[in-house]
């Protein structure tokens, strides 16, 4: 069985969906750090505040 945990603040990550992923240099080169949810949230915030990566859309189910 694998166990991931934070690369910050060492704590498991139970799910692989919850898991935010931050690198730096080109893709599988460099650092890739694997964080939380709680640890990631500040940077997918500056992300999204500096419109580098786009808010998730939810689906959004409407009868008509």
């Amino acid at each position: 069985m694998l166990i991931t945990k934070c690369d910050l603040c060492t704590q498991e990550i139970a799910e692989k969906k919850s898991a935010f992923v931050a690198g730096t240099g080109p893709m599988f080169s460099g650092h890739v750090f694997e964080l939380c949810s709680s640890c990631g949230e500040p940077i997918r915030r500056f992300l999204e505040k500096n419109k580098l990566i786009e808010k998730e859309k939810k689906a959004s189910k409407t009868k008509k």
